[in-house]
C-alpha cells in the first residue's frame, strides 16, 4: 500500500470502510479496481488500497431463515424411500426450525396444521428418525425434536462448527461399536 498526503479532494474510507467523504464518482471508484485511499487505524497514516463492497443487503422477506445444503437436498429428492408425506412433514419442520435446529412442536401439532392422519406423521416421524435427518435430542429437559446439521441449520457459525463437531464424534463412536459387535459375532 501507498502512503499519501491528505488533500481536500481526497475520498477517505475509515478502519471499518465507512465513507468519511464521497468524492464525485461515489463509490464506484471501489467497484471499478481503482485504489481508494483509507486511515490506517494504528498509524493515522492515509493509505492507498482496494476495497469490495456492495449495496445495502436484501431485506429477508416472510420472517424465518434457515441455511440449507444442496448436496442435502439432492439426496432427499433421490431417495425413493421418501414419499410425498415424508417430504410434507420435513418441509413442515424445516418451516418451524428454531436457532440451534430445535424444532418444539407436538405431533398433534403437525398433524393438525397438515391435516395428515396421526398415523402417516408417525410413520413420517419414524423414517426421518431411522434415516437421521431428524433427531431426537433433549432441550431443558423436554424431548424435542432437531434436524440433523448434515441437512440444514439454523443459528450462528460458531454454534454450527460446535454442532457438526459433535456430530462428527457421534458418528466415530457409533463406526467404533459396529465394528466391535461385528468382531464379536465372528468369535
Amino acid at each position: 500500500m501507498r502512503k499519501q498526503k491528505l488533500t481536500p479532494d481526497t475520498t477517505l474510507v475509515d478502519s471499518r470502510y465507512n465513507f468519511l467523504e464521497l468524492g464525485q464518482q461515489g463509490g464506484e471508484r471501489s467497484m471499478s479496481g481503482k485504489p481508494v485511499n483509507f486511515v490506517n487505524p494504528d498509524t493515522g497514516e492515509v493509505e492507498q488500497g482496494y476495497i469490495f463492497w456492495g449495496k445495502d443487503r436484501p431485506k429477508v422477506q416472510g420472517g424465518g431463515w434457515f441455511m440449507g445444503f444442496q448436496q442435502a437436498f439432492i439426496a432427499l429428492s433421490q431417495d425413493k424411500e421418501l414419499t410425498l408425506d415424508h417430504h410434507r412433514v420435513l418441509s413442515y419442520l424445516l418451516g418451524k426450525l428454531d436457532f440451534d435446529n430445535f424444532i418444539h412442536l407436538r405431533q398433534t401439532d403437525i398433524v393438525k396444521a397438515l391435516e395428515i392422519d396421526k398415523s402417516r406423521v408417525s410413520r413420517a416421524l419414524a423414517v426421518l428418525k431411522h434415516k437421521e435427518i431428524i433427531l431426537v435430542a433433549p432441550y431443558k429437559g423436554v424431548r424435542c425434536y432437531k434436524i440433523n446439521s448434515w441437512w440444514a441449520w439454523k443459528g450462528s457459525v460458531l454454534s454450527f462448527q460446535k454442532d457438526m463437531k459433535g456430530v462428527q464424534e457421534e458418528r466415530k463412536l457409533k463406526i467404533v461399536k459396529s465394528d466391535k459387535t461385528k468382531q464379536s459375532e465372528k468369535i
